[in-house]
């Protein structure tokens, strides 16, 4: 912090919410008057995090930037720029892609995101999970139909103790290994609750399923739907369902 102070800054951008280093970088931005620009990532939340005490928030989409609009961000400080992530991932996933998104029969990522001890419990996360592989049941899915991508927090022993249940035919071979651009370079189909891969998905020309098990509620993923990013299903029929149709 002593050595940045020392110089002078047009500005400097973070990604990390919560990384002690980013909010170090955002406390002498705030104490030498430099712009802060944070790049968002994550689905809209008002906990506390380096996107409050910044000068400019640059989102993925128009819808994120409604959002925060209407939660009292100033318009010209909201800007629906993308994210400079993105434009590498989505050139990197089109030069993997063998196949277009439509064809080549059923490929579905489910984007799976861990419980917490409070919005995202951990019940609504097994019951998440379950309603996943009871859907992957229901239509016989095969290791070439169906893939699980856990986030890097999450434990593969829970996940396997509940695989073994609906699918243990499967369940050791599903578990993704690959980075994400290439598991959705190989989808067309992408299942999440919250994950931002969701967007990814959506630049990689992937169906978009919103699968909300319960009462687990985030506004922004609705505004999505409003915008016509993907469909949503609440149950593991409604989730066959839509895999069906697919």
């Amino acid at each position: 912090a002593t050595t940045l102070a020392n110089h002078h800054f047009k500005g400097v951008a973070v990604v990390s919410e919560t990384a002690p280093s980013a909010d170090a970088l955002c406390r002498v931005a705030l104490r030498s008057g430099w712009p802060i620009h944070h790049f968002w990532h994550g689905l809209a939340g008002f906990t506390y995090s380096t996107r409050c005490i910044a000068n400019h928030l640059h989102f993925f989409s128009q819808a994120d930037r409604d959002f925060f609009i209407r939660h009292g961000w100033p318009p010209e400080r909201a800007h629906a720029t993308g994210h400079p992530r993105q434009s590498q991932l989505t050139a990197e996933i089109h030069r993997l892609r063998m196949k277009p998104s439509t064809e080549g029969g059923l490929r579905v990522l489910f984007a799976s995101q861990p419980g917490y001890a409070d919005d995202f419990s951990i019940q609504q996360y097994r019951d998440t999970m379950e309603a996943v592989l009871r859907a992957a049941k229901t239509l016989s899915l095969t290791a070439d139909e169906f893939r699980v991508r856990l986030h890097p927090v999450e434990s593969a022993a829970v996940y396997l103790e509940m695989a073994n249940k609906y699918v243990p035919e499967l369940r050791c071979s599903l578990l993704s290994t690959c980075s994400v651009a290439e598991d959705l370079a190989w989808a067309n189909v992408l299942v999440t609750v919250f994950s931002t891969m969701s967007i990814e998905a959506c630049y990689a020309e992937c169906f978009l399923i919103w699968l909300v098990v319960g009462d687990f509620f985030t506004e922004v993923g609705e505004e999505l739907l409003r915008y016509g990013y993907g469909h949503k299903a609440t149950s593991s029929e409604q989730l066959a369902k839509e895999l069906e149709l697919c």
